[in-house]
């Protein structure tokens, strides 16, 4: 069909609908990107002594799965696991030599 036999009206509702759909698809993107609502309410997340003293230990080891990535970095499976066991040794009372030592002796120099 001709824009001719199109009455003019009918292309500027498609005009219309057209640009409405291209705003509304570009504004979804910017909707799921919005921070959570701690951030939104100025809510700071501490981390609790027990945290630190995971990171601490789990940085100075490295991931007997990822190459090159610590223990704290790495997400795999294994170090997630790791990540859980020291946190309950650290619980338990023992200290971060005695989890490192816990590690080496399981792992080897490596760890």
């Amino acid at each position: 069909m001709s824009a001719a036999l199109i009455p003019a009206t009918c292309i500027q509702r498609a005009a219309f609908w057209a640009v409405l759909l291209a705003v509304l698809m570009m504004a979804l993107p910017l909707r799921a990107a919005e921070p959570a609502d701690s951030v939104k309410t100025g809510e700071v997340k501490t981390e609790s002594a027990l945290e630190k003293q995971v990171r601490v230990v789990a940085s100075k080891l490295r991931c007997p799965v990822c190459q090159g990535e610590s223990v704290y970095d790495s997400h795999s499976d294994v170090a997630e696991e790791m990540k859980r066991l020291i946190a309950d040794k650290l619980k338990a009372g023992e200290s971060e030599a005695d989890v490192l030592e816990y590690f080496h002796a399981r792992y080897g120099n490596y760890i």
